[in-house]
């Protein structure tokens, strides 16, 4: 964590340890390289310092490369908790080909657990992707192009547990993806129009 916060990433184990490669990400930057099939890392709960109930309003960068296409279910990044009681979203490739950005909602608000989904075609070059999630209304981004927009979800908050990337954290490790990711940044507030255009 580059930021004062602290919220570092972990992993289990050194056999869920990725890989650090220090050139070769976007724009030669450095990266962490997931294998798909052992390697994660997930961060200490960062509420209250990004996302709290006192603070519904968040955007999410991430630079990522899928390694391979499967329809594996590969989650590249979530907002997940460590069971089925937080309201929670991510994103991952589903089919082959294909991205996928859910929010879900908990058993305990009603046990609607798949909210209104989008797609996005995917190869296995590099991307950003851009969340903005603003009291309810949630808005996604792909290289710059709007893929959500709009969408209220009916939720009343997201307070997730833990920020866990290249697998999912639901109370067991599952959905591993053979991806890269260079970059994720969170903010407490939603970006403006502007600061979008020049994160492209």
């Amino acid at each position: 964590d580059k930021s004062t916060a602290t919220n570092n990433a972990t992993q289990a184990t050194a056999l869920n340890q990725p890989t650090w490669n220090i050139s070769g990400g976007s724009n030669n930057t450095s990266f962490i390289d997931f294998d798909g099939s052992t390697d994660y890392l997930s961060s200490v709960d960062f509420s209250p310092d990004v996302l709290s109930a006192g603070n519904q309003t968040f955007t999410f960068l991430s630079v990522f490369k899928l390694n391979s296409l499967t329809a594996a279910n590969q989650l590249i990044v979530a907002l997940s908790s460590t069971g089925d009681n937080y309201n929670r979203f991510e994103f991952r490739e589903s089919t082959t080909g294909q991205l996928r950005f859910i929010i879900r909602e908990s058993f305990a608000d009603g046990g609607d657990y798949t909210r209104p989904e989008v797609s996005a075609a995917i190869n296995t070059d590099w991307h950003y992707i851009l969340w903005t999630f603003d009291n309810d209304i949630f808005n996604c981004w792909l290289d710059g192009v709007k893929v959500i927009n709009n969408e209220s979800q009916g939720l009343n908050e997201i307070l997730p547990q833990s920020f866990t990337l290249g697998a999912l954290d639901a109370g067991s490790i599952l959905f591993f993806a053979d991806c890269s990711i260079s970059e994720c940044i969170s903010y407490n507030n939603v970006v403006t129009a502007e600061q979008i255009s020049d994160l492209d």
